[in-house]
């Protein structure tokens, strides 16, 4: 039996997540749910990255995920914060696992300079998406978005490659449709 595939596309703000999932899901048919569609939500209650807020958003996020998986493979998009994340992504593994998803894991690992680059463009603006370059430099420097542990990732340093391409690279390595 062919397992569903669950792509999850993780990195720091501006590292490309929903863009290069907007090209994955064109390649593959695959359905997305991306960080924003509860994160705008959330910061509607709660102010953004406050624990409440946290809570929310898994909760909204789990939620789409479950709805979703019925629908077949997905694509997520996460800035994936290990010490903030770790128990939904166990409470998400388990759920897929139970419904016969195979969890393929994608790290866009950007330069600093590309992600200082990146997060003024109207593009975000649009999604409600961070857009502010000195708050952007102080998550940074303060927060951890380093490759999910004990987890095998696909790590691709989009620094200077285009979304489309990085697709293309994603779809052939994890053998997408």
């Amino acid at each position: 039996m062919v397992k569903r595939k669950f792509i999850l596309i993780y990195g720091p703000p501006a590292s490309g997540k929903l863009t290069v999932a907007r090209e994955l899901q064109k390649l593959t048919g695959y359905k997305l749910i991306h960080n924003h569609m509860s994160a705008n939500v959330a910061s509607k209650v709660f102010d953004f990255g406050t624990k409440e807020f946290m809570k929310l958003n898994n909760k909204i996020q789990f939620s789409l995920v479950k709805e979703g998986i019925k629908k077949g493979d997905l694509i997520f998009t996460k800035a994936y914060i290990h010490e903030k994340h770790k128990k939904f992504l166990r409470k998400l593994e388990k759920e897929l696992k139970k419904n016969g998803f195979e969890i393929c894991f994608v790290r866009l690992a950007s330069t600093k300079e590309a992600l200082l680059k990146r997060v003024g463009r109207s593009s975000r603006k649009k999604e409600g998406k961070l857009t502010d370059k000195r708050i952007l430099a102080d998550s940074l420097d303060k927060i951890s978005f380093e490759e999910i542990p004990k987890r095998k990732s696909l790590i691709i340093d989009n620094s200077k490659v285009s979304a489309r391409k990085v697709a293309q690279k994603i779809r052939k390595e994890l053998r997408l449709k």
